[in-house]
């Protein structure tokens, strides 16, 4: 037992110092500094990061401590998936097959990388923490209080670290949910999960016995719940919110941790054990045969069968239809092959292109653009998120870097290719929209021209497709929950309460992303 906990001991180890020395823990940190200050804003804005019937909460330990660690659980739970979802990926580019020649156990070294990733993620909430106690000294006289700040974090977030941290082990041993699959089942499935968590706060009585808020991974249920027993009141927000300046500020004492409220946050804890188990049975150890077959699909089952189906003919379309343009030398033949190799190795973003012909032709306006536009515009995305940094992750960035024109237009080169996937996706609902409202048929085009941009942009920029797919879909859903009451969100016209003043913004944006991009890849050039 000894020599096993030794084994795991070094595989958390090893992960802590490869992930210490990347670039983008540093950026995750800075990124936790700046959301701090967001949500705590200065009450003399109008806005304040709790309010309880119209007032605003006085800004002392307690009442930050619990709002910033309910916000954080969210935060952390959804995008730190994000952060540490690689980690057996990499293992296996680089050293899989020496692991899996020596004498650790499956299990040691999948308890190792789930402790791995919830140290990881536990690292970037202590961060969080301090940046939230900073701020506490930067808005407010209260005296700081560390200690509320740690009870309050440790009731709420080690459920939330830990099912996030099991299931990005459980997602990389189950085929098929270690790519793109697996970055987009995740976030419906936390987004699934907070929608179950505000149910069971209102399915568990005040004062009374929680067992249904054992489920709850992401203490946001329990953050309501125990509000309502305190506050006696349905109308609290948490987040920077507007109040009422004319009442009286309300004091916060904090949280009670009585026995039930204990229990329900351990009994949370709970939640990952079988999503370990099923990692463990399925988890591949490296066999090359298994590696080999899950590289060969983006599902298991039916769903591999119909990548298998598809991709003939998706090869067969791209190739004879598009090859005669990409074989020519330059730069349109250059985008052309691009945009086709991106079909033949998505067979299903190939069909869902073409289930967006059939929606933008068939369905009626008015349900195009709250319901079909939204769908098309997510596939569009999942589809071009990556490809411009299909060559790094290959390993055939050599090619590129031996034809110069390819590489002094590489940007140019990736954006025309990606601009030219979403074209085809929002082309038929532009050209209906067109004769009857040109203004939102040009912002729609504007909105594929934006989704280009920052896919193609974000990828050179981060070297990863997974920061583009996390922003775009809570972008995404954030739009879609709005329903148009904000014209400055509805970014493609979906509601139609886009102005001038939404598409020159959203031009603007890409236009600075692609800036950034540029200089980034000009010096990674250089280097």
């Amino acid at each position: 037992m000894s020599e096993g906990l030794g084994r795991i001991r070094a595989i958390v180890v090893a992960d802590a110092k490869e992930r210490l020395r990347r670039p983008s823990t540093a950026v995750a940190f800075l990124a936790i500094c700046f959301i701090a200050y967001v949500w705590v804003p200065d009450p003399a804005s109008g806005r304040a990061l709790m309010v309880i019937d119209g007032s605003r909460v006085v800004y002392n330990s307690p009442a930050i401590a619990l709002a910033t660690a309910a916000l954080g659980s969210f935060m952390l739970g959804l995008f730190g998936y994000y952060g540490v979802s690689r980690s057996i990926g990499r293992d296996l580019d680089r050293t899989g097959a020496v692991i899996a020649a020596t004498p650790v156990a499956n299990w040691e070294y999948l308890v190792g990388k789930a402790l791995g990733n919830l140290s990881f993620l536990t690292l970037l909430a202590l961060g969080y923490m301090a940046s939230s106690m900073a701020m506490q000294l930067v808005r407010s006289s209260e005296p700081l209080e560390p200690l509320v700040y740690c009870t309050h974090y440790a009731y709420l977030l080690p459920p939330a670290l830990l099912f996030t941290s099991v299931v990005a082990v459980l997602f990389e041993s189950v085929p098929g949910l270690s790519g793109k699959l697996g970055d987009v089942v995740f976030f419906f499935l936390w987004m699934t999960l907070v929608g179950l968590a505000a149910a069971l706060a209102g399915l568990s009585p005040a004062g009374g016995a929680q067992p249904l808020l054992g489920l709850d991974v992401t203490g946001l249920g329990t953050v309501v719940h125990d509000l309502r027993s305190i506050v006696k009141t349905d109308s609290l927000s948490i987040g920077a919110s507007s109040f009422d300046p004319g009442l009286e500020p309300y004091l916060f004492s904090g949280l009670s941790f009585d026995s039930r409220g204990v229990l329900s946050r351990a009994l949370a804890l709970a939640v990952p054990i079988p999503l370990f188990l099923l990692a463990w049975w399925r988890f591949h150890r490296f066999d090359p045969a298994r590696v080999r077959a899950r590289g060969q699909g983006t599902g298991t089952g039916y769903l591999r069968s119909l990548q298998r189906l598809l991709r003939p003919l998706t090869s067969v379309l791209t190739g004879r239809l598009l090859a005669g343009v990409g074989r020519r030398p330059g730069l349109v033949g250059a985008v052309v092959a691009d945009a086709a190799l991106t079909l033949v190795g998505n067979p299903l973003g190939a069909l869902a292109l073409a289930g967006s012909f059939v929606i933008s032709w068939i369905m009626p306006l008015p349900v195009l653009g709250s319901v079909g536009l939204p769908v098309v515009f997510a596939a569009m995305a999942l589809l071009v998120a990556g490809a411009a940094g299909r060559e790094r992750r290959h390993g055939t960035e050599a090619l590129v870097q031996a034809s110069p024109h390819l590489r002094s237009l590489f940007l140019v080169w990736k954006l025309a290719a990606a601009l030219a996937l979403c074209l085809l996706f929002v082309g038929p609902a532009a050209a209906r929209l067109a004769l009857q409202d040109p203004g939102r048929a040009t912002v729609l085009l504007g909105a594929a021209f934006f989704v280009a941009a920052a896919a193609t942009a974000l990828d050179v920029l981060t070297g990863s497709a997974k920061v583009f797919v996390v922003l775009f879909l809570s972008f995404w859903y954030l739009v879609l929950n709005d329903h148009g009451s904000h014209p400055q969100l509805d970014f493609g016209g979906f509601y139609g309460t886009a102005t001038a003043e939404t598409a020159m913004t959203y031009l603007a944006t890409s236009l600075a992303l692609l800036i950034a991009a540029q200089a980034a890849h000009q010096q990674r050039s250089a280097a």
